[in-house]
């Protein structure tokens, strides 16, 4: 997870991202390169002590141990704020006590659409190709929404691949259609990926196979694959590994034309990319779904061939399971 710092200067604010290089508790550079802030103008003094600007918009802090900051933890609201007054200069330490260091995390937002985003500052989320959706980190951030659709290609978790015009339904094609989106995973660590259905709807299945529209997932690891998939699953959700390459995972829903089948067709589809170290959220590698609540539904997908594995968390002090049936019906093919 990234962090965000935010430094308050009277009443203007200059931001910087930490990730590719950021301040340890020596005040050193990870990367050994120069941190460049927003800021208003100042000087060198006469030791050429880099305590303010070399030029206009950009103060240059020193790469030796001019900054004493705590640890990178964050308080109960995401925010931490530190007063910049431990510089071990005496010239640099009168300069940074006007400032004031504000920290928060790229942690989940729920956006004012009630769409799940990540924490960044407006400028970033910008950039990325992100939606701005409310502040958060106490209105240090805003809760930035990715979302794609046919032909578009991401790399931030969290993203929502959806389709074309949603929530609008779309037409019934009039010949086969492919509608493909892409994404990139956002670290090396990433194993794994979590698909939520918030709405989902294609053609139904005949005789339990998608012989009509079906979504078709590929990159993932052998031996947990995702079946194609159609019908009506919004609610339901599945999990699988990823295989080690860079390459990027595509999400492929192809819808046929059939003047026989009448059929919605939308979906929205969140995916969040997980580590091992996602605890509760990853999944034990092999399951297809994951519950980690201590009382939910569990319901069967629609089409044919239920041999997979679904997984539930045992949460302490909880010793047993139950499972109660709303409705069982298995079919002979015999």
């Amino acid at each position: 997870m990234r962090a965000v710092t935010i430094i308050v200067l009277g009443l203007l604010l200059v931001v910087e991202t930490w990730g590719r290089g950021r301040w340890d508790r020596r005040g050193r550079s990870h990367d050994g390169a120069w941190r460049r802030l927003n800021s208003p103008t100042m000087r060198k003094d006469t030791n050429d002590l880099l305590y303010g600007l070399t030029e206009p918009g950009v103060l240059k802090l020193r790469r030796d141990n001019d900054l004493s900051l705590e640890d990178e933890s964050f308080g109960a609201n995401g925010v931490t704020t530190t007063f910049l007054n431990e510089a071990k200069d005496e010239e640099l330490a009168r300069f940074l006590n006007l400032l004031t260091l504000v920290r928060f995390a790229n942690s989940e937002c729920l956006s004012t659409e009630g769409l799940t985003g990540s924490c960044y500052p407006d400028n970033e989320c910008v950039g990325l190709g992100g939606l701005i959706g409310g502040t958060c980190a106490n209105g240090f951030g805003v809760c930035c929404v990715f979302i794609g659709t046919c032909g578009d290609r991401l790399q931030a978790n969290g993203s929502y691949f959806q389709s074309p015009n949603f929530p609008d339904l779309m037409p019934t094609p009039n010949q086969p259609q492919s509608c493909y989106f892409e994404i990139l995973k956002t670290n090396p660590w990433v194993t794994q990926i979590r698909l939520d259905f918030d709405f989902f709807e294609l053609a139904n299945p005949t005789g339990g196979e998608c012989q009509n529209d079906r979504l078709i997932i590929s990159g993932q690891a052998s031996g947990s694959p995702v079946p194609a998939m159609c019908g009506i699953n919004t609610g339901q959700h599945v999990y699988f590994d990823l295989q080690n390459k860079r390459t990027p995972v595509r999400f492929t829903v192809v819808t046929l034309s059939n003047s026989s089948v009448r059929a919605n067709r939308r979906w929205r589809i969140r995916l969040t990319q997980l580590n091992p170290r996602d605890v509760p959220l990853a999944a034990p590698s092999h399951c297809l779904q994951y519950y980690t609540t201590p009382s939910g539904v569990v319901q069967s997908f629609n089409y044919a061939g239920g041999a997979y594995t679904v997984c539930f968390v045992q949460l302490a002090p909880i010793l047993n399971f139950h499972f109660y049936f709303f409705s069982c019906r298995i079919t002979s093919t015999t």
